[in-house]
């Protein structure tokens, strides 16, 4: 039996996404999306996001921006004066836009959706309007 690490969250990026260098040169995204958990209860998720869907996330999505991400959880773990903690975050393979969001001006109906693996932007607005 193979292991399998998949997570996929809908929620709303907590900040506007910036978008750094590393000292080799790889681009990167660090980030948080608002996940709601029942009625009245709220998960911030760590994500990391690298090259492409950094700065696809950059240049389409801001803070409030409706996204779904996928990606693998990660964990890191840090000692600290004899005390090991963990850390957890997503890294991030895929964003989508989110149907009827209205990210930025930008929505997709729910048969045309774009993702960060495409470098043409997200997709022209329809003006149909969704059966849900």
């Amino acid at each position: 039996m193979s292991a399998v690490n998949n997570c996929t969250f809908v929620g709303r990026l907590t900040t506007d996404i910036t978008v750094e260098s590393t000292g080799g040169g790889a681009k990167l995204a660090k980030f948080s999306v608002a996940v709601q958990r029942g009625k009245d209860a709220t998960d911030f998720i760590p994500c990391t996001a690298w090259e492409a869907t950094a700065e696809f996330l950059a240049k389409y999505f801001s803070k409030g921006s409706a996204v779904a991400v996928r990606g693998e959880l990660r964990s890191n773990k840090s000692q600290k004066d004899g005390v090991t903690r963990t850390f957890y975050d997503v890294r991030v393979s895929d964003v989508d836009f989110v149907p009827g969001s209205g990210n930025g001006g930008s929505r997709s109906s729910g048969a045309e959706r774009k993702s960060a693996t495409y470098d043409d932007g997200p997709p022209e607005d329809d003006d149909q309007e969704l059966p849900f």
